[in-house]
């Protein structure tokens, strides 16, 4: 599948997601239509084996939902849960599952609930399952926030293009490449001494000490937040479909029955830049990885950090006899895009105060 497929895929499967009642019905509504949109014939019972099927694994505390065989090889082992039930507590059975003697081939193990799918790989047998190296959300898929590498790794497991090494290398690069993003965060909010003494080697010091380093940690963390946010600014105006491989489509996370308009996006952006361009301090910098926007029939929200406590303002589009219309958390209210800046600055960094403990 290409990625507009997997988008029209989640947005199809969300809108049934009121059926998914218990775990028989997540099952057959979203799990199982996922594998088969990934190639999988659900009705070939040698390939996709349920835990009825003979031979299929099985501990002191209960069976695999299923498994998926290629070569009567196992592949990919996957447990099951109700859309309700979040999955952080059941790795282990997973883990478990895949350690199995009739399953500790399969390369991956997928623990899935239909609206989230965790890909896990099998470094070595006898230890644990790492952090998932892949997580799928139906939501983010929908607003088209599925990166090319994850399209190349979903391609790599269909049934026809199956290689176990193939499919160990990908997932090792997604599972370095996450790696090296949670790195950066933690370096981005608050730079390690490591960190800052490889920034101030680069710099003109004879010798960088750990009170050198004290002094100017906050130096090298405001120069950092600073750089990425006038990045930002610099970039998004440029932005329409992709950015940094991933592909952006005129969907978006929404309530039932709102679709993400081109001018919606336009607006998103446009507050963005404004903001970044604006902060002055390293806690307004920082929260700039948290603004957000959903969608709603009746407008459009932007926040940062939540969509509650962190409301900026609700944007209506125009309509006949009525001019675009942006309302703000604190009740202001402005008919023109040239006039948001303050207001939306005002009301960021109100946001702010209530997101900070």
């Amino acid at each position: 599948m290409v990625a507009f497929e997997w988008s029209k895929f989640a947005a199809d499967r969300l809108e049934k997601r009121a059926d998914w009642k218990n775990e028989e019905q997540t099952k057959l509504g979203a799990i199982v239509p996922f594998f088969e949109a990934l190639g999988y014939e659900s009705s070939d019972q040698s390939a996709f084996r349920s835990e009825a099927t003979a031979g299929l694994a099985t501990t002191g505390t209960g069976r695999a939902d299923f498994a998926i065989f290629i070569e009567s090889e196992p592949a990919i082992v996957v447990e099951c849960k109700a859309a309700d039930v979040p999955l952080d507590r059941h790795t282990a059975q997973l883990d478990r599952y895949m350690q199995s003697e009739q399953l500790k081939a399969a390369p991956l193990g997928v623990l899935t609930n239909g609206v989230e799918h965790r890909f896990f790989e099998r470094i070595e047998p006898d230890q644990d399952l790492p952090e998932p190296f892949l997580i799928l959300q139906l939501a983010s898929i929908r607003s088209g926030e599925i990166e090319s590498d994850q399209v190349a790794f979903l391609e790599a497991i269909h049934p026809k293009n199956f290689a176990s090494d193939d499919v160990a290398e990908l997932a090792k690069r997604l599972r370095v490449k996450n790696s090296i993003e949670r790195w950066w965060r933690r370096e981005l909010q608050n730079p390690s001494k490591e960190f800052c003494r490889m920034v101030l080697q680069n710099q003109d010091f004879s010798r960088v000490t750990e009170k050198l380093i004290g002094a100017y940690q906050p130096i090298v963390a405001d120069a950092f937040l600073r750089s990425v946010a006038k990045e930002v600014a610099k970039i998004l105006p440029e932005v329409r479909r992709e950015r940094d491989g991933a592909v952006r489509l005129p969907v978006t996370k929404a309530s039932a029955g709102a679709i993400t308009t081109q001018r919606e996006y336009e607006v998103f952006q446009r507050c963005l830049i404004e903001v970044a361009q604006r902060c002055q301090t390293v806690a307004e910098r920082q929260h700039l990885t948290g603004f957000n926007h959903k969608d709603y029939s009746e407008f459009f929200k932007i926040y940062v950090g939540g969509h509650k406590k962190g409301h900026l303002l609700k944007f209506f589009e125009a309509s006949p006899g009525q001019p675009e219309k942006f309302e703000f958390a604190d009740g202001q209210i402005v008919h023109s895009i040239d006039e948001i800046a303050e207001p939306l600055m005002k009301n960021y960094r109100d946001a702010i105060k209530r997101l900070t403990p």
